[in-house]
């Protein structure tokens, strides 16, 4: 008879990169983040963001993309949906 023992949690995603700039216009500031994310089991990229900041675009891959949204304990998310790392 086979024993069967318990899963483990293994490493999903690694970001290897992260560039973050800010650029400030009149009262306007707009945040860029570019990430390199090694993706073998998550289906989303979650990050949160204050009430008031508009996403003007998003790319996945280079190609741009529509983010979900959502809302928990009232904190802002936006959720990007990750390719597959091979």
């Amino acid at each position: 008879m086979m024993q069967r023992h318990d899963d483990i949690e293994v490493l999903c995603a690694v970001m290897d990169t992260c560039y973050y700039k800010v650029q400030h216009s009149e009262s306007i500031y707009v945040h860029e983040i570019q990430m390199n994310i090694k993706n073998t089991g998550k289906q989303y990229l979650r990050i949160r963001i204050p009430e008031t900041a508009n996403v003007l675009t998003a790319k996945v891959d280079g190609k741009v993309v529509k983010p979900a949204a959502e809302t928990k304990e009232n904190e802002r998310f936006i959720l990007l949906g990750l390719s597959k790392s091979t």
